[in-house]
């Protein structure tokens, strides 16, 4: 059913971190994906309703869902999961690898507070840089990064592929923010 033996979770989630930012206002809840078949099967499921997000294997979800160095978030409205965001976090530096929310969510701000979470989270864990790639021809995830304090940093040729396709890579300083 999930792509494998489910197990159960005990639902807490990641540790909370001191100074842990806020859930955002507007009604939207945000939850820490645990690392369960039910949650990655639910991100892949949510991944897959964006054709313009990364399709990661449930099987790569569950095993970023339970490494430290990731961190993966849901944006929930009452009992439905509407949105996902996984980033990573390096020495110093975080990396944001995926963000969808299903298409009946959008226009409502789901993006832009998952997207702000994880950045305050990788602030408050020493963060000084967050990087992710875009699809050249994604010309609205490139304009609402550039909304989220995100710029060029440079481009990979070939680095996506069905179509091939350059990334743009885009860099956001956290240094100077409090």
């Amino acid at each position: 059913m999930f792509g494998g033996r489910m197990r159960k979770s005990s639902g807490k989630g990641r540790r909370a971190v001191a100074g842990d930012p806020q859930p955002p206002a507007g009604g939207m809840q945000i939850r820490a994906a645990a690392p369960c078949w039910e949650d990655a099967n639910l991100a892949h499921e949510i991944l897959l309703s964006s054709p313009e997000a990364a399709a990661w294997s449930v099987d790569s979800l569950l095993k970023g869902i339970a490494s430290p160095d990731y961190f993966a978030f849901f944006g929930v409205h009452g009992m439905e999961s509407t949105g996902f965001i996984l980033g990573r976090l390096t020495t110093g530096e975080a990396e944001i690898l995926d963000l969808a929310v299903r298409p009946g969510s959008r226009r409502r701000g789901d993006a832009t507070a998952l997207t702000e979470f994880l950045l305050r989270r990788f602030r408050i864990l020493g963060a000084q840089k967050v990087f992710l790639e875009v699809r050249e021809s994604n010309q609205g995830a490139i304009s609402f990064y550039d909304t989220m304090g995100f710029r060029p940093a440079g481009t990979r040729p070939n680095y996506y592929r069905n179509p091939v396709e350059a990334a743009v890579l885009l860099m956001r300083s956290l240094a100077r923010e409090s």
